[in-house]
């Protein structure tokens, strides 16, 4: 049986090819949504994700979704510089959490389950925040950042799954597909 990752992340692909899961990549468009709650957020983008990837394959697909979380707001891609400079001096000096939902499914059903990381800040000064709005991409990350990048150097301490925060909780995935019927061993080079 065929596995298909529906991601545009080419940071979650590179984790799943270091760990040398075989899987065929598959693109699909879909628009979306963030609610006030995190977790609802992670479910709706990720199994809907993964309900119009999974129409347009014969095989199992994966899909994913992140977001960060702080002070009761549910924070996904920013979509201007301004917004995500605001973002990023919301986190600065703080604790913020970032969920990375996984969606595992066919088209006759599909399962989820999500990971949940504490990620510390340390104090942004303006002048920071500038220097990395300049380099990096932060259009394409939830919270504005990617913390295996030039925003390593903000991170105070991380309490959790690592690789959730990049966007692959692996243990989630490994025991979702187990509880779906595949064993992860049998996909590995």
């Amino acid at each position: 049986m065929d596995i298909y990752v529906a991601t545009k992340s080419d940071a979650r692909k590179q984790i799943l090819r270091n760990i040398r899961f075989k899987f065929r990549e598959l693109s699909i468009d879909f628009k979306e949504k963030i609610f006030d709650d995190p977790v609802e957020t992670i479910k709706y983008n990720s199994t809907g994700k993964n309900m119009v990837a999974s129409k347009l394959v014969d095989g199992v697909v994966i899909t994913f979704d992140t977001v960060v979380y702080i002070d009761g707001e549910v924070i996904g891609k920013p979509t201007t510089y301004d917004e995500a400079y605001r973002i990023l001096n919301k986190l600065s000096g703080k604790i913020h959490k970032v969920y990375t939902g996984v969606a595992i499914g066919d088209r006759e059903k599909n399962i989820f389950g999500y990971g949940e990381t504490k990620v510390k800040y340390i104090e942004l000064s303006e002048n920071l925040i500038r220097w990395y709005l300049e380099r990096e991409e932060y259009w394409r990350y939830a919270g504005g950042y990617r913390i295996q990048g030039l925003a390593s150097i903000f991170i105070e301490y991380v309490e959790g799954d690592f690789f959730n925060v990049i966007g692959v909780p692996i243990q989630i995935l490994i025991n979702l597909l187990k509880k779906y019927g595949i064993n992860i061993y049998d996909y590995l080079e």
